[in-house]
C-alpha cells in the first residue's frame, strides 16, 4: 500500500504529532510519503495543486490521506485517487475554515475527527473518530529536578507549563497569566508559568516533567496532544472544557477541568499545586492504554480506515 501524506508545514516544519504519526504507519510497513504545503491561505493552496497534480502522476500512489480540512479540498481537486482527510480542530471550530471543510467532508471517500464534538459540528453522521496518537516510549515520566537541571532551570523555583506559545492567539495566553498572577498575588509559593515555544521534542518531554502542571486555557480545541503529553508523563493538568479534553481526563486524580473564568482558573491552579505537593505523579499513563491514545493503537485504527477506502475502490472499479 502507497499512500501520499498531505499537510501544511510552518518554517519548513511538519506539526510533530503528524510526523510521529507517519513514522508510526512505515513501522507497520506501509509505503508513506510526504507533500508539504508551504504558501499560506486559500491562494496559496491552490498555487500548490500543479505540483501535486505532478507528485501524484510520478508516484502514482494508492491513497492520499490529507491533514486538515483545506488539504483535504485540495486534494480533492483531482478524483482519481481516494482522499481520506483528518480534521483537528481549527479547521472546523473556527468558522471561516469550517466552510472549506465542509466540502472536503462532502468529496473524500472517508473522513476522520480526533474528536466527537467536530464531527457533530459537520453533521457528518458516517466519519471516523480516531485520535492522535502520543509516543508513549518518548514521552515518559522524569524526576523533576533532573527535567530542570537538564533545561538549565532553577530548581529552587515552581514551574508551570503553558500548552503553547503565549502569541497563538486560539490559546489565550492572557488568562493563564492573569490567572498565575493572581495565585501568586495570594500565595507564598511562587509559580513560573513557562510556554511551550522552539523546543525540541525532547525539551517538550522535560519541560512537561520539570512543572508542577500543565495548563491549557484555550478558546477552543480538537484533542489537544499536550494533554496526551501531560497524562503519558503522569503530570497533573489544568485545563478550560474544551475540545476531548474532559473526555481524556475525567474522574483522573490530579487533573482539573475547569471554567474559562480567572476565578475558575486560579482554583485549578491551586488543587494541582496542592496535588503535586503531596503525590506528584498521576495515572495519566494508565489512561492512555484504557483509552487507546497511544501512537500504535491510532495507527492500526488508520491502517484500517485505509483498507477499507480501498476495498471500496476496487468493487467499484
Amino acid at each position: 500500500m502507497k499512500v501520499l501524506i498531505v499537510s501544511s508545514a510552518t518554517n519548513g516544519k511538519t506539526a510533530s504529532f503528524i510526523q510521529e504519526q507517519i513514522e508510526s504507519l512505515n513501522a507497520l510497513g506501509i509505503d508513506i510519503h510526504q507533500f508539504t504545503i508551504n504558501q499560506k491561505g486559500v491562494s496559496g493552496y491552490l498555487n500548490t495543486f500543479p505540483k501535486l497534480r505532478k507528485v501524484l502522476r510520478k508516484l502514482k500512489p494508492d491513497l492520499i490521506h490529507a491533514h486538515y480540512g483545506l488539504c483535504g479540498l485540495l486534494c480533492n481537486l483531482q478524483r482519481r485517487i481516494p482522499v481520506v482527510t483528518t480534521y483537528h480542530g481549527s479547521d472546523i471550530n473556527v468558522p471561516k475554515s469550517r466552510r472549506f471543510s465542509k466540502w472536503s467532508v462532502r468529496f473524500s471517500a472517508s473522513n476522520i475527527y480526533v474528536t466527537s464534538h467536530l464531527r457533530v459540528q459537520v453533521a457528518d453522521t458516517r466519519g471516523n473518530e480516531v485520535p492522535c496518537g502520543v509516543d508513549t516510549s518518548l514521552f515518559v515520566p522524569k524526576e523533576k529536578n533532573v527535567s530542570q537541571i537538564a533545561l538549565n532551570w532553577d530548581t529552587s523555583k515552581k514551574y508551570a507549563l503553558f500548552s503553547s506559545s503565549f502569541d497563538n492567539a486560539i490559546k489565550n495566553s492572557p488568562l493563564a497569566l492573569a490567572a498565575v498572577e493572581n495565585y501568586n498575588a495570594k500565595h507564598r509559593e511562587q509559580v513560573t508559568l513557562m510556554e511551550l515555544k522552539d523546543m525540541t521534542r525532547e525539551q517538550v518531554v522535560l519541560a512537561i516533567n520539570a512543572c508542577e502542571f500543565v495548563l491549557l486555557t484555550s478558546y477552543s480545541e480538537g484533542s489537544p496532544q499536550i494533554i496526551k503529553e501531560a497524562l503519558a508523563c503522569n503530570r497533573p493538568i489544568v485545563s478550560t472544557n474544551v475540545g476531548s479534553v474532559e473526555e481524556m481526563v475525567s474522574h483522573l486524580e490530579g487533573c482539573y477541568v475547569v471554567d474559562s473564568t480567572i476565578k475558575g482558573t486560579i482554583s485549578g491552579i491551586c488543587e494541582a499545586m496542592k496535588y503535586s505537593a503531596n503525590n506528584h505523579s498521576t495515572n495519566g499513563r494508565e489512561r492512555i492504554k484504557e483509552q487507546g491514545l497511544s501512537l500504535d493503537k491510532t495507527a492500526d485504527r488508520l491502517k484500517s480506515i485505509y483498507n477499507s477506502v480501498l476495498t471500496t475502490k476496487s468493487k467499484q472499479s
